[in-house]
C-alpha cells in the first residue's frame, strides 16, 4: 500500500489478487507479485490513481520473459462516468495492439458486481467523492466472501447433503451468509454507511488532519469526519491514507492516536510502502 498524494497512490491485496489504483511507480513493487495479478480496480480517474497504468499494462507480456510472464492479462475495472480512462484504453489499442485486446474494461457502477477470484465477489458502491471538476463520482469497491453453512435440522443426519440440495433446493438446505473482507474507498465516504459496515478490513483516505478546505478538493475528509463515520460502521481494521497536509508523521499520529477508534487503525504517512499482513483483512 503506498501513498503520495497528487503523485500516486495504490493498494495490493495479494489474497484477491487485486490491485485498487494504480499511480505512477507502481511498476517498480510489482516484481514480487510476478503474473498474480488478475483484477486492476481505479476508485477515480484523479491522476494519481491511474498516472501508472499504462506503463503497468505494459508490463504484462505473454511468454515474454523480460516482463511477467502471465497466462492471462488483468481486467481494469473503472468508474463507468470516466471518459478519461476509455480514452486510455484507446491509447492503449493503438500503441500496443498484440496485447490490448486481452485486457478487459468494465466500467463499474454503484450496485454492480464482478467475480473477483475463487469464491470472492467484488461489489461496488457509491462515495459522496466528485472529481476536482465535479464530473465522476468515485466508486467504492469491496470484497465479498459467500459462505453457506448447514441448516440445524440435516446437522448431524446420515445424509448425502449435495444430493439433498439438489433435490429440494440450496435455500431449504443451506443458510447463506456474505463475509466482507476488505473495502476500498476514495477521499469520499459511502453514501450509505451500511454498505460497509462490519467489514474486516476498510481503508479510506484521509486529506487533513483537521478541517482545512485551503487546498481546494471537493468532499475533503478530516479525522473527525472518519471518526464519526468508523464508529458507526465498526470495521475489525482500519487504515488511513493520503494525507494532503504537509505536517509531520508524528503531528499526524499524535493526532490519530487522541481519537477513540473501535478497531485497530494503521496509517500510511506520506511516500510510505505500508505492508499489512494476510491475516490482518
Amino acid at each position: 500500500m503506498f501513498s503520495a498524494p497528487a503523485v500516486s497512490a495504490w493498494s495490493y491485496a495479494e489474497q484477491f489478487r487485486l490491485l485498487v489504483n494504480c499511480g505512477d511507480g507502481v511498476a517498480t513493487h510489482i516484481e514480487t507479485w510476478r503474473s498474480s495479478m488478475g483484477t486492476i480496480a481505479l476508485n477515480s480517474d484523479c491522476s494519481d490513481h491511474i498516472g501508472g497504468l499504462l506503463h503497468f499494462l505494459n508490463m504484462f507480456d505473454r511468454g515474454n520473459q523480460l516482463y511477467f510472464n502471465s497466462n492471462f492479462m488483468p481486467t481494469v475495472l473503472f468508474p463507468y462516468q470516466s471518459k478519461l480512462v476509455s480514452d486510455m484504453q484507446e491509447l492503449l489499442e493503438k500503441l500496443f495492439p498484440h496485447k490490448a485486446g486481452s485486457i478487459k474494461w468494465i466500467p463499474a457502477k454503484p450496485g454492480g458486481s464482478y467475480r473477483l477470484y475463487h469464491e470472492f465477489f467484488f461489489e461496488f458502491f457509491e462515495t459522496d467523492y466528485l472529481d476536482p471538476n465535479g464530473l465522476v463520482q468515485a466508486i467504492g469497491y469491496k470484497v465479498i466472501r459467500p459462505k453457506k453453512k448447514t441448516r440445524t435440522e440435516y446437522v448431524g443426519r446420515d445424509l448425502n447433503i449435495s444430493n439433498l440440495a439438489r433435490n429440494i433446493g440450496d435455500d431449504l438446505v443451506f443458510k447463506k451468509n456474505r463475509n466482507l473482507e476488505l473495502a476500498f474507498c476514495r477521499a469520499g465516504i459511502p453514501k450509505n454507511p451500511e454498505d460497509i459496515s462490519g467489514v474486516n478490513c476498510l481503508v479510506l483516505e484521509c486529506t487533513d488532519v483537521q478541517d482545512d478546505s485551503s487546498h481546494g478538493f471537493n468532499n475533503h475528509q478530516n479525522l473527525a469526519k472518519i471518526h464519526k463515520f468508523v464508529c458507526e460502521t465498526k470495521p475489525k481494521r482500519l487504515v488511513i491514507s493520503h494525507f494532503y497536509t504537509a505536517s509531520s508523521p508524528w503531528y499526524i499520529q499524535s493526532h490519530v492516536d487522541a481519537l477513540e477508534w473501535p478497531c485497530p487503525v494503521e496509517v500510511v504517512m506520506r511516500g510510505q510502502v505500508l505492508r499489512l499482513p494476510k491475516k490482518e483483512f
